[in-house]
């Protein structure tokens, strides 16, 4: 197994030494330097935590086409293609220099130099830091260290750094729900969130919009997303992720009341958008890059996974289920069902006392479309046939899930994969 010497670098300040497997890209083992305190916080609880923090720090192999951009070059891993940009970002001032280099942070910084598309930085030969065919600095790319899932890319417009997303599909619906959520922002008169501005363009279907926005780090601030945040401190489990993340950024500098403040607000507008994407990577807080300080909370961005966005592709896939359903179901003679499909049918009532086992299809195809209602969980059905009020009462819920318009992760049991405790903490305050 090849490996590579680099220095994890903070600007121009040396963070710790690092063994990098020359295929994969992965951190084989940490040298701690001599400051310490500039680890970044994500990894800054041992050798473990920071090859996990180098792991999150790479693009998604899911996000556009990099899976395919990789195959192309020959390229194994997208580790290995943060290593062949310096693990350089737009979010914060982290990067790693080859042993023996004489790079500086005014030669690599993103936030000054220009940069290079995807694929251009794949041409880019730099085992030890050489540059390519010219005679300056080689262009890095902020790419690859771009997080998300949806095709996006980073342009230099009049000077300023600006992210370009696209869409999951090509009725620009989530380009359209981020600019939608900067104007609620607006008319609420609350300024800390990220300013979407719709662009047009002409694509194989027609006339579709992106969305774009402006980098609010800087050579000044970088980002610390809240999964750092959290992962910086040992959590009790008695506490939960959600009061974990606010001791944290008291202990950083910030108010209470701030923090508090920003999250309940940012709750209360995911709720009114059906934002079911809000997760410990998309929302952070600021840090001064000089003192380490946290400075504020991060602006809200990432609402574009809102206002029922996937509602075809959930009716797509309840239709699909129902049918197969339907084929494969056979209800016992005791049953009285009054859905016209099985899938339905498993919540329809029999006669009172008879027993679950002998009226219930052996399909389960919508258990997970459980109407989520801690009261009744667990009511619906029981031996005594006390349970048919209740799940005649359950018929009208789940007949609207099986449209597709209401949106997973908000109403119902079943939630987004990202999700974790903070929705938990968010319906505990309500």
């Amino acid at each position: 197994m090849a490996e590579q010497s680099y220095e994890l670098m903070h600007k121009d300040d040396v963070v710790a030494s690092l063994q990098l497997d020359d295929l994969s890209g992965a951190i084989l083992k940490v040298t701690p330097g001599a400051n310490p305190e500039l680890l970044p916080l994500g990894g800054s609880q041992g050798a473990d935590s920071l090859r996990k923090w180098w792991l999150r720090r790479a693009v998604p192999i899911s996000q556009g086409n990099i899976a395919a951009l990789l195959q192309q070059e020959g390229i194994p891993s997208t580790q290995s293609l943060l290593v062949r940009n310096l693990g350089l970002s737009l979010s914060d001032h982290y990067w790693i220099k080859p042993n023996g280099s004489e790079l500086t942070w005014k030669d690599v910084s993103l936030f000054s130099n220009s940069f290079r598309d995807p694929l251009e930085s794949m041409q880019i030969q730099h085992p030890h830091g050489a540059a390519s065919t010219s005679t300056q600095t080689p262009a890095y790319s902020p790419s690859a260290s771009l997080q998300g899932d949806l095709i996006k890319k980073w342009l230099i417009v009049d000077d300023t750094r600006c992210l370009l997303k696209g869409n999951r599909g090509a009725n620009s619906q989530q380009s359209l729900n981020e600019v939608l959520a900067s104007m609620l922002h607006e008319k609420q008169g609350f300024s800390n969130h990220v300013r979407y501005r719709p662009v047009k363009f002409t694509g194989s279907a027609g006339e579709q919009y992106d969305c774009i926005c402006e980098d609010f780090a800087s050579e000044a601030l970088e980002f610390i997303p809240a999964i750092d945040v959290v992962d910086s401190e040992k959590k009790d489990n008695a506490v939960s992720t959600y009061e974990h993340f606010i001791h944290v950024c008291t202990a950083h500098g910030l108010s209470e009341l701030e923090v508090r403040s920003f999250l309940e607000y940012q709750i209360l507008t995911d709720f009114v958008l059906t934002n079911t994407d809000r997760h410990l990577n998309n929302f952070g807080v600021l840090r001064n890059s000089r003192t380490l300080k946290f400075v504020r909370m991060a602006p809200i961005f990432d609402s574009g996974n809102s206002m029922f966005w996937d509602a075809h592709a959930c009716r797509s896939a309840v239709t699909a289920q129902r049918s197969r359903s339907t084929a494969s179901a056979r209800p016992k003679q005791s049953c009285s069902s009054s859905s016209p499909t099985a899938a339905v049918s498993i919540w329809t009532c029999c006669p009172a006392g008879t027993k679950l086992q002998s009226c219930t299809p052996r399909t389960t195809a919508s258990r997970s479309w459980i109407p989520f209602s801690p009261a009744t969980k667990r009511k619906r059905c029981s031996w005594n046939g006390s349970w048919r009020k209740d799940c005649q009462s359950n018929m009208v819920v789940l007949s609207l899930l099986f449209t597709g318009n209401i949106p997973r992760g908000v109403f119902c049991e079943r939630r987004s994969q990202k999700t974790r405790d903070i929705p938990r903490e968010f319906m505990r305050l309500a």
